[in-house]
C-alpha cells in the first residue's frame, strides 16, 4: 500500500523532472543560472512555509526570479482553502508565479485562484500503467551462468583426446602474463554470453527465465597460451557456457501535467545481486 507521503513525493519528482527539462531546453533560460529545490523551507517573520518545489532563475546580475510549485496527489478535489494557503506562500517568498498542480479542483478553488493573478492551476492526470506503452519497448535482462566447460587442445595433439584439467586450480601464461585459468574462463564466458545476447529476441518474449547455450572457439600462436606448471603449449580452446536469461518489464507510473509535460517512471529492480535504479522518461510540451 502506497502511503500519502509516497504519493506526494512521486508527483513532486514528476513535476521537478518536467521543469528541469523545460529550463534546459528553453533558449531564454539555457545559459542562465537556475536552481530547483524540493521541500524548501522559507521563514518569514517567524512563520515557516514549506515549498514543494522552489525554482530560482538569475535573469540578470542582481536579479533573481522565483517560481514555486504546490503538488497535491489527492483523489479528492483541492478546495479553496488550499489555494488561499498557497497564495500566502507566493507572497511570503515574493514569487513571480506559483503553479498549483493537482488532479482536480473545486469550483470555489478555481474562483479563489483568480483572486491572485500569480496563481496558475495545472491539472495532472495519472494514467493507468497497464495501458502505458513502455518507451522503446524497454525491459530488463539479467544473465546468470550455470555451467562453463573449457576444452584445451595441446599443440600437435589429437583434439579428440583431451586430458582432464581442473580449471579451478590451474594457471596459464597468456601473452606473457600469468593468470588464473578459472578467471580467464569466466571472462571468456561473460564475453560469449554478451555476444549471444545480441541475437536473443528478449523484446518479443514474455517476462520469465529462459535457458540458453553459447559456444566459442579461440586459436593461439606458438607460446601465446601455455598451461602452468606443465608448460603445455595450447593450440586452440573451446568454451561452452550454459546460462539463464531473466526478463522483466518494470512496474510503471505515468503522469501528465497539462501544458507542461509528462513523465513515465520505471521502477528499479534487483535480481541475483544485481540492481537497476529507477529511471524516468521525461517529455516536455
Amino acid at each position: 500500500m502506497i502511503s500519502s507521503h509516497e504519493k506526494g513525493t512521486a508527483l513532486e519528482a514528476v513535476v521537478s523532472a518536467i521543469e528541469s527539462l523545460i529550463l534546459q531546453a528553453a533558449p531564454d533560460t539555457q545559459k542562465k543560472p537556475a536552481r530547483i529545490e524540493n521541500r524548501k523551507i522559507v521563514r518569514v517573520r517567524g512563520v515557516k512555509h514549506e515549498m514543494d518545489i522552489f525554482v530560482t532563475i538569475e535573469i540578470a546580475i542582481g536579479y533573481t526570479a522565483v517560481f514555486i510549485f504546490e503538488c497535491k496527489n489527492w483523489a479528492e478535489k483541492v478546495d479553496k482553502n488550499q489555494v488561499i494557503v498557497f497564495s500566502e506562500k507566493i507572497k511570503a517568498c515574493s514569487a513571480q508565479q506559483g503553479f498549483f498542480v493537482a488532479k482536480s479542483f473545486t469550483a470555489d478553488a478555481v474562483a479563489q485562484a483568480k483572486v491572485d493573478p500569480r496563481i496558475v492551476l495545472k491539472s495532472v492526470t495519472e494514467h493507468d500503467p497497464a495501458s502505458t506503452i513502455l518507451p522503446f519497448g524497454f525491459h530488463y535482462t539479467f544473465t546468470t551462468p550455470s555451467k562453463v566447460n573449457l576444452g584445451l587442445n595441446k599443440r600437435g595433439s589429437n583434439h579428440s583426446e583431451r586430458q582432464p584439467l581442473d580449471i579451478k586450480s590451474a594457471n596459464a601464461i597468456v601473452n606473457g602474463a600469468l593468470i588464473e585459468l578459472s578467471k580467464y574462463a569466466g571472462q571468456w564466458a561473460d564475453e560469449s554470453i554478451a555476444e549471444s545476447m545480441k541475437t536473443f529476441p528478449s523484446g518479443n518474449l514474455d517476462d520469465g527465465d529462459y535457458s540458453r547455450t553459447a559456444n566459442s572457439k579461440r586459436t593461439f600462436a606458438n607460446g601465446e597460451f601455455v598451461i602452468e606448471p606443465a608448460k603445455e603449449d595450447i593450440e586452440s580452446a573451446d568454451l561452452t557456457v550454459e546460462f539463464t536469461v531473466h526478463i522483466k518489464r518494470p512496474a510503471v507510473s505515468h503522469f501528465e501535467v497539462d501544458g507542461r509535460g509528462r513523465v513515465v517512471t520505471l521502477e528499479g529492480y534487483s535480481f541475483g545481486g544485481a540492481s537497476i535504479h529507477e529511471s524516468r522518461f521525461v517529455f516536455a510540451v
